[in-house]
């Protein structure tokens, strides 16, 4: 995947601490890690945005060992489930992390624990992942060389990526767009900003600056709280390139995106993706005018993207509305829910039906507006969640939720009387209730933690 010698003494990474490691010593790293491995197995880590982390994922994808890349803050319990259902050879941990099983190697802050004996799995894969953030859930992607390979390759070209980028890690390890910022950066010989800071933090900003900070990926809640929380003034005018994807963009922080942009002189790539194809999909990459603001853009080179109906049929017609179906390289070999799954081959064969509501317009830009379960049907009217949620947005610079439960409309938000007005008036619907949440709860990748909004909102906390 990445030949580190070509690059040498260029620096690859510089930690939050300013310490700074060559191409060459990171080569050193992700090899000792091999050696300490040293054979083709299954190896979960437990990741932060640190060194450690790094050294050994690039070891593990160079030399044909499968990472589980898992968010270092799960939870005992939840990790257990994933440990008895794949049964993983080794366990590259932070120290502090109890975990039985023998140590056969530790490397600074980690350990690296024995578990469970090797066994079989297919010879093209590469890479687990999973799609639910640090719920645990036992799903995960399964991704092979080529589609690493593809992907990476296809990115770098859209966004123009070279070595004189520095982007820093917003995103963590564990989730796909944050992964796909190492994979393409480290191919290309720039420097990656390595930090677990939040980026809602002065510390972070100041770490970003004075190391040549000048590239920003985040997902949509990323950029709504630097908006509200003016984190936007801190970047200095060194900034190259901003990229968007993970979720959708409503239509109108994506205006807000444009215009900052512009007042930057850098460039903005609002992007889409999933898991399931290994990062990224499509790019928005030509000159912004009115009319396609909110566009995810054309597929990635050698990404077909088609609008299919129910029935499965491709539909040619534009500004009708169907399943987003994409083929392509990137797409992954299927899913996995248990060790046995891991000797599959590819299941889906470059096809990748994504669940999400989208159309393209007359130049073959695509929208997405929705996934399958965001449309919901009360007493015969089909009402849009996600479009809700952007009315929202537009009226009070907020962030709310919108979600189906028990038959209702959910709001969670900052909850007042002009919203409650606000929304019933667009919905026209008695069975609408309203959760007060000072804070949206967000995932490690930044995304809305619907599942905890949904325990906090059970009947109880309904207000009417």
């Amino acid at each position: 995947m990445w030949n580190f010698s070509d690059y040498g003494n260029k620096i690859a990474v510089i930690d939050k601490n300013g310490n700074k490691y060559t191409y060459l010593q990171l080569e050193v790293m992700s090899r000792d890690f091999y050696h300490a491995v040293n054979e083709r197995c299954l190896v979960f880590i437990l990741c932060d945005n640190n060194l450690e982390t790094l050294y050994a994922y690039v070891s593990c994808i160079n030399n044909q060992i499968v990472p589980l890349m898992l968010d270092g803050s799960m939870s005992p319990h939840l990790l257990k489930g994933l440990l008895d259902k794949y049964k993983p050879r080794y366990i590259w941990m932070p120290k502090d992390r109890q975990i039985d099983g023998e140590i056969v190697w530790e490397k600074d802050n980690y350990v690296l624990k024995e578990l469970n004996d090797n066994y079989y799995f297919d010879e093209n894969l590469a890479l687990l992942l999973s799609t639910s953030g640090s719920t645990g859930s036992a799903r995960l992607v399964r991704l092979s060389y080529k589609n690493l390979l593809a992907n990476t390759k296809a990115i770098i070209k859209a966004l123009e990526i070279d070595c004189e980028h520095r982007p820093i890690t917003m995103l963590p390890f564990s989730y796909t767009y944050g992964l796909s910022i190492i994979n393409t950066h480290l191919y290309v010989g720039a420097c990656i900003l390595l930090t677990n800071e939040s980026f809602m933090t002065k510390k972070f900003w100041d770490y970003y600056n004075q190391n040549g900070g000048n590239s920003i990926a985040g997902v949509s809640t990323t950029f709504e709280y630097m908006g509200r929380l003016g984190l936007f003034e801190r970047v200095d005018d060194r900034l190259r390139m901003i990229t968007h994807a993970g979720d959708r963009l409503n239509r109108e922080l994506y205006r807000k995106m444009v215009e900052y942009s512009k007042k930057k002189n850098c460039r903005f790539y609002p992007m889409y993706g999933q898991t399931e194809a290994t990062a990224r999909i499509s790019i928005m990459n030509e000159a912004f005018t009115e009319n396609i603001i909110g566009t995810i853009g054309k597929g990635l080179d050698g990404v077909k993207l088609t609008i299919q109906d129910s029935k499965g049929q491709i539909i040619t017609t534009p500004h009708c509305e169907g399943e987003l179906v994409v083929y392509g390289d990137n797409v992954a070999q299927g899913y996995a829910f248990d060790y046995s799954d891991l000797k599959k081959s590819d299941e889906w064969n470059g096809r990748l039906a994504t669940h999400d509501r989208a159309y393209f317009d007359e130049n073959g830009y695509y929208f997405v507006t929705g996934r399958d379960d965001n449309y919901i049907k009360i007493n015969g009217k089909r009402i849009n969640l996600t479009e809700i949620e952007e009315l929202l947005y537009k009226k009070s610079g907020e962030v709310y939720v919108v979600q189906h439960v028990d038959e209702k409309i959910a709001v969670y938000g900052k909850i007042t009387d002009d919203i409650k007005a606000y929304i019933k008036s667009i919905v026209n619907l008695s069975k609408v209730v309203f959760v007060n949440v000072d804070k949206i709860p967000l995932l490690g990748n930044g995304k809305k933690d619907i599942k905890k909004l949904r325990e906090t909102g059970d009947g109880s906390s309904f207000q009417n």
